[in-house]
């Protein structure tokens, strides 16, 4: 990153400046609702990260966490236009591997397939495709369903710096 920006955990203050940063970063059909991110900030099954002060977060990344599962599913990585190429999302997603549970073993996410800076990322990072997702995101917005090994991606990220 050119610039020093510090990781921390979001809590429930974070949530306009998360809905705010998602309105910046996708269509408006790719948007979480409201009442999901408030959630998410609350309950103990998800680990969501931010960048930036309260009512102006340049990046989030949110994981799902299931009791007893070794599996760790990104829910949403999202940096602002304005941020990026700075390498936020990298950042987001190394202290992620830190701060999920000792159990979690393989990472999972989903992503439109048309969008080729996240999914080159990904790739970068380890992620492999496992499934084609055929109108996941709508007609005609095909997903993917990428997963990787925390230890491959912790690799990468090592390799990286």
């Amino acid at each position: 990153m050119t610039r020093k920006s510090t990781v921390r955990a979001a809590t429930s203050s974070d949530l306009d400046g998360i809905l705010a940063l998602e309105t910046a970063a996708f269509p408006a059909e790719d948007r979480f609702p409201r009442r999901s991110w408030r959630r998410l900030l609350t309950v103990d099954s998800a680990l969501c990260l931010v960048v930036g002060e309260p009512q102006h977060v340049l990046a989030s990344v949110a994981w799902l966490l299931r009791d007893g599962s070794g599996l760790a599913r990104m829910y949403s990585l999202a940096v602002h236009p304005e941020a990026r190429g700075r390498g936020l999302a990298r950042e987001l997603v190394r202290v992620s591997l830190r701060r999920l549970p000792r159990r979690i073993d393989t990472l999972g996410l989903e992503v439109r397939a048309d969008n080729a800076a996240a999914v080159g990322l990904y790739c970068a990072l380890g992620f492999m495709e496992t499934a084609r997702l055929p109108a996941y995101y709508g007609p005609g917005r095909d997903g993917l369903r990428l997963r990787a090994t925390l230890a491959s991606v912790a690799q990468s990220l090592t390799v990286d710096k």
